[in-house]
């Protein structure tokens, strides 16, 4: 499982100049499927997140001090990343068993 990074949106606070308060990001997971090129088929879902302005100066990380794995573990923790990672988990599940198929209506005849 990988959680990419994709765009983060800052705002000047007070006490804290370019402050992370929005974090968009996709989930990628490899299913045991290949596609007819023998690439590895991935199931991903996109989110955002916002996060709580900082409340303690002693923990706050400068913008350019900011590291992948540190945005990455903020994003980790949030309840849109743990609902997101759960339907992908369930996508993949699907696709290694074999997959859906998608069919007409059964009025639409």
């Amino acid at each position: 499982m990988a959680t990419i990074i994709k765009e983060m949106s800052v705002k000047d606070l007070t006490e804290y100049p370019e402050t992370v308060l929005n974090v968009e990001w996709t989930i990628e997971i490899a299913t045991e499927t290949t596609d007819p090129e023998g690439q590895v088929v991935y199931k991903g879902e996109a989110g955002a997140s916002i996060l709580n302005p900082p409340t303690d100066p002693a923990t706050f990380t400068p913008y350019a001090s900011l590291t992948e794995a540190q945005v990455v573990a903020w994003i980790e923790a949030t309840p849109e990343h743990a609902e997101a990672l759960a339907r992908v988990q369930k996508e993949v599940t699907i696709a290694n068993n074999g997959g859906l198929m998608v069919k007409d209506l059964p009025w639409a005849t």
